[in-house]
């Protein structure tokens, strides 16, 4: 395949793997991955070190160690319930120490008295009584697995072999794996490693070296196009008008009632960034806001609200999510915050029908459809809104969101921006970022 080809594919559903069945897909869809590039981009957050090998008798407690060892005595195995341990005593020069493995009856098989193994597993306890829980183990040979496996986020019913498989799936059926998005000139200058370089080494790395390199590209890579992205925001800005709103008393008690009805009292932090959108509706100059907090610590209320306060100016809202489960989850949760608005609230994913699509394209035309939720999918050309004054999304689209001026169907009007994020900020950054 050509480049071009090779890219085109990686826009694939993951599906197209083997192994990745409807089931496995989902468990993937909860990690934000969807298609083949979405895959590439799960980067792992550690790796497995299987090439710093330490003596037996120098294991320290609460420590996961790869080590040499030979099997000192015949593995034995015991039950109790459900649960079966085989137990063997493992030896170097240095000392020995107890491995105990859970619910791995075909271990006293694969591993002989006598014999040599590289072991890696978390340690516990000290001096003789010390042992090594569930360590994996490999042949002394030099045709085994990498010393450096990574480790991905996982989701329940995934393991990380299933990621890695997935992940050495698409090298094998690629040449071609990112596309280069930095001009030469940068990269000499910075000593930067190529996209390609840093996709395979980040997770397949063959030394420390090799993370280093790819971590670095990455990195710079991530920050120069945020900088890029942000000259592009503020040149001009002078010149962009955002949607002016009154929000004045009448909308103020409107939401009251909102808040009034929810089963939960909001927080005041909550209130003052409510407080705080709406006096920047107030403005002519385009919002450009972070929304920031854990997980569950109620973004998604204070974007609901923000979003209705648009619409009962007379405006649609759009609130964009990473994935269709996602998006389907905040159509749910925003559906049930406002459901005493009178609002249309409509959820628009890659999923929806031809025919479901074609009724919500005319409802955001003519004004109907007042909050719509979906994916990347709000993006497409063909997509224009009657009057849209708000947009919600998060970290990954917000420069997309900015790009897409025709989305509000007024070339002279750029809608306001929230941008949630559970991931934390330092506060001259967010400065920097979002003004």
């Amino acid at each position: 395949m050509s480049d071009k080809a090779e890219a085109t594919w990686l826009e694939n559903k993951i599906a197209v793997l083997p192994g990745i069945s409807e089931k496995r897909q989902k468990m993937f869809a909860k990690l934000g991955v969807e298609t083949l590039r979405d895959l590439l981009w799960l980067l792992p957050r550690s790796y497995e070190d299987w090439q710093a090998r330490v003596p037996v008798s120098d294991l320290q407690d609460g420590t996961v160690s790869a080590f040499e060892a030979a099997v000192e005595n015949m593995p034995s195995m015991t039950r109790r319930g459900k649960l079966t341990y085989t137990r063997a005593r493992l030896t170097d020069e240095s000392g020995s120490i107890q491995a105990v493995w859970f619910n791995q009856p075909w271990l006293a098989d694969r591993i002989r008295r006598g014999n040599s193994y590289l072991f890696r597993g978390r340690i516990e306890g000290s001096g003789r009584g010390h042992k090594v829980l569930n360590p994996d183990c490999r042949p002394l040979d030099t045709g085994g697995p990498a010393d450096f496996l990574p480790v991905y986020p996982l989701t329940a019913g995934l393991y990380q072999g299933n990621i890695r498989q997935a992940v050495q799936a698409v090298f094998d059926k690629s040449d071609f794996l990112a596309e280069e998005t930095l001009p030469q000139e940068v990269r000499t200058e910075a000593r930067l490693a190529t996209a390609d370089f840093a996709i395979r080494r980040i997770h397949f790395p063959s030394s420390r070296r090799d993370i280093e390199l790819a971590r670095r590209r990455l990195a710079f890579e991530e920050l120069f196009l945020v900088m890029a992205g942000l000259r592009a925001l503020k040149s001009g800005r002078h010149r962009q008008r955002g949607p002016v709103m009154e929000a004045g008393q009448e909308t103020e008690d409107w939401l009251a009632g909102l808040i009034a009805a929810l089963p939960f009292q909001l927080t005041a932090s909550q209130r003052t960034a409510l407080q705080t959108i709406l006096e920047d509706f107030r403005k002519n100059e385009p919002a450009n806001r972070l929304i920031q907090g854990d997980v569950g610590s109620g973004k998604t209320v204070v974007a609901a609200l923000a979003m209705a306060a648009s619409c009962r100016e007379g405006h649609q809202s759009v609130m964009m999510a990473p994935t269709t489960i996602l998006a389907g989850q905040h159509a749910e949760t925003v559906s049930k915050l406002l459901a005493g608005s009178g609002l249309e609230i409509a959820l628009l994913t890659g999923a929806t029908t031809v025919a479901k699509r074609r009724s919500l394209l005319a409802g955001l035309r003519d004004g109907s459809i007042d909050i719509l939720i979906g994916t990347h999918a709000v993006l497409e050309a063909d997509l224009v809104f009657s009057s849209l004054a708000c947009c919600v999304t998060d970290e990954q689209h917000r420069f997309g969101v900015r790009q897409r001026v025709s989305l509000s169907g007024r070339g002279d009007l750029i809608p306001h921006v929230l941008v949630m994020s559970a991931t934390p900020i330092p506060r001259t950054l967010a400065m920097i970022l979002y003004g």
